[in-house]
């Protein structure tokens, strides 16, 4: 998929997922940033066009993801094991859940018929292989154990993300 193509899809999917991560935001207490996230998705949506152009950021309206793994982990929901599910990919135990919990959260799967949402589905999942595709080839040019490598890849990246989501001081659940 040509560069261009492919950062105005990715756009229009994070777009489309802003009101989850204003949910998201609004259960880890995080309101001044559901507000961004409202403000982005309105922004972009208008603006942008559907979100295929990325303009909230120009007017100092910066994106932060935020997801219902990471609500899970800081409320003190540990990892729950590595997992690589089939077309998802690699993930945890508790971010697995989490994405099914975003799905649930996202307000246009009760707006749109099935088989509109199945189609937005399958295009998230290509512009998301497409931008890992690059990340899995150099991994499978790594050493012999490409599992592990992955592995770690995979906690490393999300350590990163989930850094933005302190837990709470509250007894870790495992």
């Amino acid at each position: 998929m040509p560069e261009t193509l492919r950062h105005i899809a990715r756009n229009f999917f994070e777009n489309i997922g802003e009101p989850v991560v204003a949910i998201n935001n609004v259960l880890q207490g995080d309101l001044e940033n559901a507000g961004v996230s409202l403000g982005r998705f309105a922004v972009n949506s208008t603006v942008g066009i559907l979100g295929f152009f990325e303009v909230a950021e120009r007017i100092d309206l910066p994106e932060h993801p935020a997801d219902f793994g990471q609500t899970l982990h800081r409320y003190g929901v540990g990892d729950g094991g590595y997992l690589v599910l089939p077309i998802l990919g690699p993930t945890t135990a508790r971010d697995a859940v989490g994405q099914g919990v975003d799905l649930f959260l996202n307000p246009f799967h009760y707006l749109l018929e099935l088989e509109t949402l199945l189609y937005i589905r399958a295009g998230e999942l290509v512009v998301k292989r497409e931008e890992a595709i690059e990340a899995v080839e150099k991994l499978q040019a790594t050493p012999p154990d490409h599992y592990s490598a992955a592995r770690n890849a995979f906690f490393e990246t999300r350590a990163l993300e989930l850094r933005k989501t302190p837990k709470r001081d509250m007894p870790a659940a495992r």
